[in-house]
C-alpha cells in the first residue's frame, strides 16, 4: 500500500467532507481507498471517503464496504470525472447501477449492537448435570420435555 501523496493529503485535511464518517456520522475517522486499479489503490479525491475507525478494516463488512464504493462513485458525478474515459476496464456504469439498485438511497450503517446470543441446543440434565444434545442424557434421565 502506498502513502498518499502530500497533496491529496492537504486536500483531504481542507475538505469538511473528510470530517465525519460518511456512513455514520461519528467524529474518529481515518480515510478508506474505496477502489483498486491495475493492482493498485486509486489515490484521488473522489476514490477516499472517512470512515469511523472501528469499521476501517483489513476486511469490513461487505455492506460498509458497497455503501463506500457508492459514495465515492456519487463523488466523482459530482466532480464531473468521467470514469470510463480514465479506468475504462472496470464497467463503472453497471457497478453504480448495482450499487444503486442493491441500497436505493439508505446509505447510513448502523451495526446490530445488541444482537441476542444464540440459543444453544445443549441442554442441562437435572440428575447429573451433564450438558446433552440428546434427548435422555447418558444416566438415563430425560432431558427435553416431551410434548
Amino acid at each position: 500500500m502506498k502513502p498518499i501523496p502530500a497533496k491529496l493529503r492537504k486536500q483531504i485535511n481542507e475538505d469538511d467532507f473528510f470530517k465525519r464518517c460518511c456512513l455514520t456520522g461519528s467524529a474518529n475517522v481515518s480515510i478508506e481507498h474505496c477502489w483498486q486499479y491495475g493492482h493498485g489503490q486509486i489515490n484521488e479525491l473522489w476514490a477516499i471517503v472517512p470512515l469511523r475507525r472501528d469499521l476501517n478494516t483489513s476486511h469490513p463488512p461487505r455492506e460498509v464496504k458497497e455503501k463506500c464504493q457508492l459514495i465515492s462513485l456519487r463523488q466523482a458525478e459530482e466532480a464531473g470525472i468521467d470514469l470510463n474515459e480514465k479506468y475504462p476496464r472496470k464497467d463503472w456504469d453497471l457497478i453504480r447501477f448495482s450499487l444503486e439498485k442493491i441500497y436505493k438511497g439508505n446509505l447510513s450503517y448502523m451495526p446490530d449492537e445488541k444482537k441476542e446470543p444464540k440459543k444453544s441446543k445443549f441442554k442441562k440434565c437435572k440428575k447429573c448435570g451433564q450438558m446433552t444434545t440428546l434427548m435422555i442424557c447418558t444416566c438415563g434421565n430425560s432431558v427435553f420435555k416431551q410434548k
